[in-house]
């Protein structure tokens, strides 16, 4: 079972919502000041279940010149158009300017109901085809069935109901996207219920139990009860017309434009865009005023041309479309300009880039990346959206912004995907990133590498994962991944090595000079003679200084004793090796004989200061050999094994 939706569209009085009655038998001019003026001025609702199992949500929108913003708001969401043209009429003002909106707006389908048929003759109702013919030739109109109707006599109405049949088993449901989003177009209270908003489904499903964010205010929303053609359902989705009974809107708090989405989009004021302008007489220039409308969402832009310095009429440009207020589009939602009066429909198109940078300048990388979007389709905004990223980008969050499902663009990126961006997974999580920056990184490690053991020579040591995010600038969550799995390839590479919880150049050999060694073994010894003593470090510095052994030398001499377990830093203290050798020794004794140790015993049994006896017992509590307890320690069962050997 499909539910599609179906809009109607035609000049003002030519039979629109008489028709729907007629299908229907539902009025849709359900307002008073409709009945007065004998038009439609707001959007109806209707529905119609056929034969065939499939359900179709119709809206009866505004022909009026006047409600064309209304019209738009109504077109933006449906399938398929039933297009109506008066046979005592013709081709009319708003019914070329509705057949631009519609084509704008990307719509495929459509029948063409030649209303009135009752009021003319044959040889007229011949020529009105004929020029109906010429009118739609080159359009998404131009094989659509003519059906000649008459609401009066009932002419066609069961022709028309076969072809609604019929057009809707050839049209697939719409796709429906990885998370719910509706724009408002009516809103009302009802006694003991509260708050009813109805919209067509853009896309994905609700159920009573998801919660809703209505947007701009980012106000979350409860779903109290769903109707779909005026009956209680436990879901709604993408091609239904939908009523929610929602908890948290109060009527006055609510403005046109606003949306429901099961996400919080990102809100922006500035978009690239494919713009096509209608044929007529108006031409754009570099800089344009115009009224901006997506949806129900209505807004007065400012219009820069990007790869021409005019448009004409009939002709399609790149544009970067600045606003005053916030909205929130998603690549691919499309569009219409009107003139800022609101009296002329000047043209539309299709977001390219919800989120791009403010083009100060009209570069031809800018139009060449609009460009590529715009003829590549999804495959290349994914890509243009990872190659201007600084960092690596998330398959999720391309989700988020394209409005497709992970296995969908994975199936995209699978077939279609260009070369120059490259994948990595960790943790069921898909990252993308451009050939040439994993290059750059992996170039950076080599001569981060490079740099840091020909500041230390003496060491085998390289840096830790913690230290190269700091000094690569990869601290976002996902760079630091990436930065993580690119040092593992290069390690398998055999690029680098694993050097004591480092990552350093692969065979890194240290030879050192006689000299060198002479100078080791004197800081060496310094360091053992203090015995159970703490040296602080401006002694060990004025030492080196006496020893004619220089600032750098000796950072690179501690480093040196340091990874070869010559000495230890505890706290930021040193203590010889040999040192911490004697307090092992006296700790296991001790436990040998007793069950707790306090300080004053190790300090006496060590013969040593208390500075020294601390800064020991706080090593052997991280070796995990001890367990503090108030004012003593036990051995934990690390430290009893090695009781036991």
């Amino acid at each position: 079972m499909k539910h599609l939706i179906m809009g109607t569209a035609g000049h003002v009085d030519h039979g629109k919502t008489a028709l729907i009655k007629a299908l229907t038998n539902f009025d849709c001019d359900t307002h008073k000041d409709e009945k007065q003026r004998g038009i439609t001025i707001h959007l109806g609702f209707t529905h119609l279940d056929l034969p065939n199992g499939n359900s179709i949500g119709i809206i009866d929108v505004p022909g009026h010149k006047d409600f064309i913003n209304t019209m738009i708001s109504g077109a933006s969401t449906i399938d398929f158009v039933l297009f109506t043209i008066a046979a005592d009429s013709s081709i009319m003002p708003q019914t070329r300017e509705h057949l631009h909106i519609m084509e704008l707006l990307g719509i495929k389908n459509g029948i063409i109901a030649l209303t009135k048929s009752d009021t003319v003759d044959e040889e007229i109702l011949e020529l009105v085809e004929l020029e109906i013919s010429e009118f739609v030739g080159g359009t998404f109109l131009e094989n659509a069935p003519i059906i000649r109707t008459s609401v009066k006599n009932n002419t066609g109405i069961e022709e028309l109901q076969k072809e609604i049949i019929n057009i809707t088993e050839n049209i697939e449901q719409r796709s429906g996207g990885c998370f719910f989003r509706m724009y408002i177009d009516r809103i009302f209270s009802v006694q003991g219920f509260g708050t009813v908003i109805n919209g067509s489904v853009l896309q994905g499903k609700a159920t009573k139990t998801t919660s809703l964010y209505l947007l701009p205010v980012n106000k979350e929303l409860r779903i109290r009860k769903l109707e779909h053609h005026g009956q209680e359902v436990q879901e709604i989705y993408s091609g239904q017309r939908a009523s929610l009974n929602v908890v948290g809107l109060d009527i006055q708090d609510f403005t046109r434009g606003m949306l429901v989405s099961e996400r919080v989009i990102k809100p922006t004021k500035m978009i690239d865009a494919e713009l096509t302008l209608f044929e007529h007489e108006r031409t754009f220039g570099i800089w344009n005023h115009a009224l901006f409308l997506m949806g129900t969402f209505e807004d007065q832009a400012r219009i820069h041309l990007l790869d021409k310095d005019t448009l004409q009429g009939g002709e399609i440009g790149l544009v970067q479309i600045h606003l005053e207020k916030e909205c929130f589009p998603i690549f691919g939602d499309s569009f219409i300009i009107r003139s800022t009066s609101s009296d002329i429909t000047l043209g539309g198109g299709k977001i390219l880039d919800a989120y791009p940078l403010h083009h100060k300048k009209r570069t031809q990388k800018i139009i060449n990346h609009l460009k590529t979007i715009a003829q590549g389709g999804l495959s290349e905004f994914l890509a243009e959206e990872v190659r201007k990223q600084p960092h690596a980008v998330s398959l999720s969050s391309l989700s988020e912004i394209s409005n497709k499902t992970e296995k969908e663009l994975l199936e995209i990126i699978r077939k279609s995907f260009p070369e120059d961006i490259e994948t990595r997974e960790f943790n069921k999580e898909l990252l993308l990133i451009t050939r040439s920056r994993i290059d750059l990184i992996r170039a950076e490690i080599i001569k981060l590498l490079t740099a840091h053991h020909k500041e230390n020579p003496l060491i085998k040591k390289g840096k830790t994962f913690d230290e190269m995010c700091s000094m690569l600038n990869m601290k976002n969550a996902n760079d630091s991944t990436l930065l993580g799995i690119l040092l593992e390839e290069t390690v398998r590479d055999n690029q680098l090595a694993k050097v004591n919880g480092t990552f350093a150049l692969l065979d890194r050999a240290v030879t050192l000079s006689h000299e060198e060694m002479q100078k080791i073994e004197k800081v060496d010894q310094y360091l053992l003679n203090f015995g159970m003593k703490v040296p602080m470090i401006n002694e060990i510095r004025a030492f080196a200084e006496g020893e004619q052994i220089s600032s750098k030398e000796l950072n690179n001499i501690l480093s040196y004793l340091i990874e070869n377990k010559k000495i230890f830093t505890i706290e930021g203290s040193f203590i010889h090796a040999e040192i911490i050798k004697k307090a092992e020794k006296v700790l296991l004794q001790h436990f040998k004989k007793n069950d707790k140790l306090i300080l004053a015993d190790f300090r006496d049994q060590l013969q040593a200061n208390r500075k020294i006896c601390l800064l020991l017992l706080s090593y052997f509590d991280d070796k995990g050999w001890t367990v503090r307890k108030g004012d003593y320690r036990i051995l934990s069962e690390k430290g009893k094994q090695l009781l036991s050997r």
